[in-house]
C-alpha cells in the first residue's frame, strides 16, 4: 500500500501531466481536465439551475430491525399481500395498498422498505404499521 505522501505525489504528478499534456489525454479519448480530474478538484457550482429543470422529491427507503428471528412461512400465511419464494430469495415480499409500499422481510428480523414518494414521517409510521402486523401474527 502506498502511504498518503506517495499518494499526494502521484496525484500532483497526474494533474501536472494531465495540463501540461492534452496529447496524452486525446490518446485516451478523454479531455485533459477529465483525466486529471480528481473529487476535489471540483468546485461546487454557484448558477442556478436552468428553467426547464425541475426538482422533485425522490422519495427515500427505511430500513429496521425487530431484534429477533421470523418465521417467514407462517407470515405469509398470515398475512395479505405478502408473497414468499425460498426458491427465488429468503425474503417475505409485503405490499401495502395504502400507501403504495413493498417491504422487504428478512428471516433474521431485518425489514427493508423500498423506494417510495413519502415523507419520513409517513415513512415511520408505515415502519409501525408492519411492526403491528408482524406483532399481530
Amino acid at each position: 500500500q502506498a502511504s498518503g505522501d506517495e499518494i499526494d505525489d502521484i496525484l500532483a504528478s497526474l494533474l501536472s501531466a494531465g495540463k501540461e499534456k492534452s496529447s496524452s489525454s486525446k490518446a485516451s479519448g478523454l479531455p485533459a481536465d477529465v483525466v486529471a480530474a480528481c473529487d476535489d478538484d471540483i468546485p461546487p457550482s454557484t448558477e442556478p439551475l436552468p428553467a426547464d429543470v425541475k426538482l422533485s422529491w425522490a422519495g427515500c427507503a427505511g430500513a429496521f430491525s425487530f431484534g429477533l428471528k421470523l418465521d417467514l412461512k407462517k407470515l405469509t400465511m398470515k398475512l395479505r399481500n405478502s408473497e414468499f419464494n425460498p426458491r427465488k430469495a429468503n425474503t417475505l415480499i409485503l405490499r401495502l395498498l395504502n400507501p403504495r409500499i413493498t417491504a422487504l422481510l428478512y428471516s433474521c428480523g431485518k425489514v427493508l422498505i423500498n423506494l417510495s414518494q413519502l415523507e419520513p414521517d409517513e415513512l415511520r409510521q408505515v415502519a409501525r404499521r408492519i411492526t403491528r402486523m408482524v406483532q399481530k401474527c
